[in-house]
């Protein structure tokens, strides 16, 4: 469905992409519901991990060999992607054909890809945005954390039910709905012109990143000790120096789990951008496919390792100062 309504906007069909938006998000809600009724408890964003299994020691040394060499075996299967990606933007244009094994391999795709501009271009627009979303959601992730606690009852079981939404909406409902909403100058309602901006996907993205962030602010917020603002408020800090000076460095490894994972997510963004990009704003999401269509194999592929190396970067530097909780 999510392909079809891609389909039906870039073919002009505005309206049928319309019903079909609309058809796609009752499914969702309706699963969600469903969901809802069957586990009252379930939290859908909440990243809970569950109980592992109790460890069981192999006794014989067979058994360990066998083990250690299937899981090597499986690693191996699982990585063949990420090797194949690898090869391939190694491989300069025109020169594998029918060979089983490309005869030519060099550096070529990754000196087109850095020594232009243009070229470079989604990959910085990825990058600032990704970032500016995700700072943005931390900051309304906080907001909305103290004052749902604060408030408690349902009220802030509604705010925090609002910062979850996003969740359920598919990428491509959420794309459309917002086209639609900012592409009318109503200030007095909250609509404004975005559509062909570069302020558009930033938005999405902030939007979709809000339950990854949301929610992990929420789970920290709550383990707090609400007597120490108190104690603070006490001593003659008012509330902007509360909670940067206590709240945010009690939270830090909850905000950094959530912005980490939000950024690496949003990085790597393509279902939403597919509606929203324009030329200039285009993510390297969007030219990794723009690369495939015109048969560029190889920048495609170089690409595809650069969004490797920078989601593996920005994992491992945000579970590091997160202390392990990606």
């Amino acid at each position: 469905m999510t392909t079809q309504i891609v389909a039906s906007k870039l073919n002009g069909e505005l309206r049928m992409a319309y019903v079909e938006t609309t058809m796609l998000a009752l499914l969702a809600f309706g699963s969600l519901l469903l969901l809802r009724r069957i586990d009252p408890g379930l939290d859908l964003a909440s990243g809970a991990r569950g109980t592992p299994p109790a460890r069981r020691r192999l006794q014989t040394q067979r058994a360990r060999i066998a083990a250690a060499a299937g899981g090597w075996v499986l690693a191996g299967v699982l990585l063949l992607p990420h090797a194949t990606l690898i090869l391939m933007s190694l491989v300069p244009p025109n020169t594998w054909t029918v060979e089983a094994f490309p005869p030519v391999l060099g550096l070529v795709n990754y000196g087109d890809l850095l020594s232009s501009a243009e070229r470079l271009r989604p990959a910085l627009n990825s990058l600032w945005m990704a970032a500016a979303a995700t700072l943005a959601a931390v900051v309304v992730g906080v907001a909305a954390a103290r004052l749902s606690l604060r408030r408690g009852g349902l009220p802030g079981r509604a705010l925090e039910a609002m910062m979850t939404l996003p969740w359920a909406i598919p990428g491509t409902v959420f794309a459309l709905a917002l086209a639609a909403a900012m592409s009318v100058n109503a200030p007095w309602i909250g609509r404004f012109v975005l559509v062909g901006t570069l302020w558009i996907l930033p938005l999405a993205y902030l939007v979709r990143s809000l339950p990854l962030t949301g929610r992990s602010i929420f789970a920290g917020m709550r383990q707090l000790d609400p007597r120490l603002e108190e104690a603070a408020a006490s001593l003659g800090a008012g509330a902007l120096r509360t909670v940067v000076q206590i709240v945010l460095p009690l939270l830090r490894p909850a905000v950094i789990a959530g912005a980490g994972l939000a950024f690496i997510t949003m990085l790597g963004d393509f279902v939403t951008s597919i509606v929203l990009y324009t030329y200039d704003t285009r993510p390297i999401s969007i030219e990794i496919q723009s690369s495939l269509r015109i048969q560029e194999t190889g920048i495609a592929a170089a690409y595809g390792v650069l969004l490797m190396v920078l989601s593996a970067a920005a994992f491992i530097a945000w579970d590091d100062r997160a202390g392990g909780r990606l």
